[in-house]
């Protein structure tokens, strides 16, 4: 429950999780800069820097982590994250498609016909055209088949890249859902077991909207203000820890009576 701030843990820290993909990154740059020299050929070596993009996922975990404490509802918190995972997979075929633009400019004596088109016309058309075949690849199609061995090759591994993130981002998505649905049914189980049990009664029916209200009421409050014994993570942290938040809990109400 300390802040780490000892450097040799630190680093050891830092070089077991984010220095190997710093590295990559770095590596790519100098590589690009050795080899601009020689030619346009060399410069599908700036493609590997749209890996640094990666670094995106830092900031959506922080950014999660913020609204964990932000948002109280759990299927608000639901609703975020399924919106999180479709911008993602927006912005992963977004750089997808800038690579795949390179590629087939640098390969545009290739095409002929209808096929040449789209990659003549304006820049909006031309983002249009290749996140459109990216976003088919994603889906198992193809709008433009591979011309020479470097389309086939990056289509390959599109197809290997769109088959594990798929499946990731459907379980995900079916996780979230499947959640969503639980959270939905359960409170509306405990609302209909209320209504049984006025009905099975006969109680009036002011009397029973009164007790819907203040019960709709108490589940509001509940989320508002989470009881500890709900909280099972709570009695496996420490005790040092379980005393710093009893004193943050209860030090507002204390510190305005003077002793």
């Amino acid at each position: 429950g300390v802040v780490e701030t000892r450097p040799k843990k630190v680093a050891g820290q830092y070089v077991r999780t984010r220095l190997p993909l710093d590295v990559f990154i770095v590596a790519c740059d100098w590589v690009e800069v050795a080899m601009s020299g020689l030619g346009s050929g060399w410069n599908f070596l700036g493609m590997l820097r749209a890996i640094r993009l990666i670094r995106l996922s830092r900031l959506i975990k922080n950014q999660k982590r913020i609204l964990e404490f932000t948002i109280r509802s759990e299927g608000v918190m639901l609703v975020a994250s399924v919106q999180a995972v479709l911008m993602l997979l927006l912005a992963l075929i977004h750089c997808i498609s800038c690579v795949w633009y390179a590629i087939q400019k640098q390969a545009l004596e290739d095409f002929s016909g209808s096929e040449r088109e789209p990659l003549t016309m304006g820049l909006a058309s031309r983002y249009v055209f290749c996140f459109h075949s990216i976003l088919a690849l994603f889906l198992g199609e193809h709008v433009t088949h591979p011309k020479n061995t470097m389309e086939r090759a990056f289509t390959v591994v599109v197809l290997f890249f769109a088959f594990v993130v798929s499946a990731a981002f459907v379980g995900s998505l079916t996780t979230a859902m499947t959640r969503l649905q639980i959270i939905a049914s359960k409170r509306s189980a405990q609302f209909a077991a209320l209504s049984t049990y006025l009905s099975d009664y006969g109680i009036s029916r002011e009397l029973a909207l009164r007790v819907q209200r203040n019960a709709r009421h108490a589940l509001n409050e509940q989320k508002r203000n989470t009881p500890e014994g709900s909280v099972a993570l709570l009695a496996l942290i420490s005790d040092q820890l379980r005393a710093e938040i009893h004193y943050e809990v209860h030090s507002k109400d204390m510190v305005v009576h003077p002793f």
